[in-house]
């Protein structure tokens, strides 16, 4: 017999161990099978746990609940605004008062909703757009993290390597996306 082939005395030894590719990697982990290569790091993970706006809200303005059915991740996000004239001019300014969320997903739609919350109260919805297309350029284009309030969102920039994570990322933006769009609860 061929001890390659895995038969007679010196079955095994034909491959050297430690060699190659990991053939049983940690789910999600990198090319070399490490979980460090996983793009949890500490911020993401103290993001998702501290989970700010955790919840459902009460009579919100507007809610949205968007699916990934490839991974079965579902996030709703609800707001409230607070609407108030704006110094006279008889414009109305709408500002988000109150963000909700509820996920049923990984840590990275937990720490991402999370960061909607943190940086988007008080914000306008023009500011929430537009931090949430600077997150999508981050993460698919190359483009720079969001700054001011949503400096934040630069732990997600390891994500960036990781294109199949990309939409765990993208989809609180998505349903926050939604909801300023106008769908009700």
């Amino acid at each position: 017999r061929d001890p390659s082939r895995g038969g007679g005395p010196n079955r095994g030894t034909s491959r050297i161990r430690g060699r190659g590719p990991n053939p049983n990697p940690a789910p999600g982990a990198g090319r070399s099978g490490k979980v460090a290569d996983l793009p949890y790091h500490a911020a993401i993970m103290s993001a998702a746990h501290r989970a700010s706006g955790r919840g459902r809200l009460e009579a919100p303005d507007a809610s949205a609940t968007v699916d990934n059915p490839l991974c079965g991740d579902r996030v709703t996000i609800d707001v409230r605004r607070a609407v108030h004239g704006a110094g006279g001019t008889g414009v109305e300014v709408a500002e988000i008062a109150e963000i909700g969320h509820v996920v049923r997903g990984c840590v990275l739609c937990e720490a991402a909703a999370a960061v909607i919350v943190e940086a988007g109260t008080g914000a306008d919805e023009a500011e929430l757009r537009a931090a949430s297309e600077r997150v999508r350029r981050m993460l698919e284009d190359g483009g720079s993290p969001p700054e001011g309030g949503w400096q934040k969102a630069g732990m997600f920039l390891p994500v960036r390597a990781h294109p199949s994570r990309h939409d765990c990322v993208l989809l609180p933006f998505q349903a926050l996306l939604r909801a300023l769009d106008g769908e009700k609860p």
